[in-house]
């Protein structure tokens, strides 16, 4: 009995239809999945709004496909319905092989021992066999992908599972090393760490999540594995529906591109953008509504690609930038000013499709008096302007109403008299 290789191998696919869909009504899913007109499945991830911001492609017929970490198998369906020439679909063999840290009293989610052979990758094997897919199942850790394993491929995907991993860098080598000419990541990232190359570590906190990296430090990484260009794209809200905790996760999506690249990816020409296409819209995505004088605050701006062209630069000397100015003003009038520097902006990205939006962080120092502070942000590219829409922002800058009360004295301190 095999649970891995071409769906005719697979022990669901002597099953009819009607026990394939009844049997997957009953399982819980990762991803949500059409499997058919009559039944979607209800994930913990709806993945299906977010396409475009993790495959801008339109057509993949020129490349054979692996997706890694693929789960329910739904980035693998979606690059055959983008005509993948071939998919292959790679994953763990058992939920025990996940890597989970060992955390004292939060180890519920943790397997305590193997699951019955196959059941892993019962849902990916139950949805290729409705959905008629003809992908090739390969049961391998990203760890192990080397040519010799799985071979080599056109494009690489990988989708939101980096954060889960011990060594990612490690896993991005071996991902490098069975791409012959493109790589696609998305994975969580942390944008209060926007502009510096920098990870968090959760796996203290969260027993599945362990390096979270900044936008920057994504680049960076995927740089790190010999791709010769490395394009950041979209940073955006993903939904993760968890049912006691709903949250919306920071993603980015880069591309990476190896010498002699064949653009089976369909990327149109780099370049800059022309003048024609300057347009963006730059929504405030978080202000906060009142903020102390002096103090150092975090914005977060959504600039949108307005334009009909997918943007798509050089390289990160060509990034488009983001940054905001303001102006204080009190009684009506302006009486402090700092204007959007250039050299103060943080990249957003190499490549936006029309319609997309990505997020950056920008941090902004207040100034030390009381007023208004109108927010001004722009959007550049080589130091050229572009044609922003889209309502400014406003916060009030006051001293808090009523004195806080110093905090009590240790008794190291009373008894000091300090």
């Amino acid at each position: 009995m095999a649970f891995d290789g071409k769906i005719e191998g697979f022990p669901e696919f002597q099953k009819s239809r009607t026990d394939l869909l009844a049997r997957a009504r009953e399982m819980t899913w990762y991803h949500s999945v059409k499997l058919d007109d009559s039944f979607t499945t209800q994930g913990e991830f709806d993945l299906y709004p977010y396409v475009e911001h993790y495959l801008p492609f339109a057509d993949l017929s020129r490349a054979d496909c692996l997706d890694i970490g693929s789960g329910n198998g739904f980035w693998a369906f979606e690059l055959e319905r983008k005509n993948a020439r071939s998919v292959t679909a790679s994953d763990i063999a058992d939920f025990f092989d996940t890597d989970f840290s060992i955390l004292h009293g939060n180890d519920t989610l943790r397997p305590k021992g193997r699951s019955a052979p196959g059941a892993f990758g019962e849902q990916l094997r139950i949805a290729s066999c409705l959905l008629k897919s003809k992908l090739d199942y390969r049961l391998c850790s990203v760890y192990d992908l080397r040519p010799e394993t799985v071979g080599t491929f056109d494009l690489v995907h990988c989708g939101s599972m980096l954060m889960h991993l011990f060594g990612p860098l490690i896993a991005l080598q071996r991902m490098a090393s069975v791409s012959r000419d493109s790589f696609i990541i998305t994975t969580e990232v942390e944008l209060s760490l926007e502009g510096h190359s920098a990870v968090q570590y959760r796996g203290h906190q969260i027993p599945y999540v362990h390096f979270v990296p900044s936008p920057t430090c994504l680049v960076n990484m995927v740089t790190a594995c010999g791709y010769e260009k490395v394009l950041r794209g979209p940073t955006f809200f993903l939904l993760f529906r968890d049912r006691n905790n709903p949250q919306l996760m920071p993603h980015t999506t880069c591309i990476g591109l190896k010498e002699g690249s064949k653009n089976v990816l369909g990327l149109p020409p780099p370049g800059p953008v022309a003048t024609a296409d300057q347009q963006a819209t730059v929504e405030f995505a978080a202000v906060p509504a009142t903020v102390q004088p002096g103090q150092t605050i975090d914005i977060l701006l959504n600039v949108i690609n307005r334009s009909s062209r997918m943007w798509h630069v050089q390289d990160a000397s060509d990034a488009i930038v983001a940054g905001c100015g303001w102006e204080l003003r009190r009684d009506g009038h302006a009486v402090e000013t700092l204007a959007a520097r250039i050299e103060d902006a943080i990249p957003t990205c190499n490549f936006l499709p029309p319609g997309l939006g990505t997020l950056v962080g920008v941090k902004i120092r207040i100034p030390a008096q009381e007023g208004t502070l109108r927010l001004k942000p722009f959007v550049t590219q080589r130091g050229s302007q572009f044609n922003i829409a889209g309502p400014g922002a406003a916060i009030e800058v006051a001293s808090l109403e009523k004195p806080q009360p110093p905090p009590p004295k240790s008794f190291w301190q009373r008894l000091t008299g300090a």
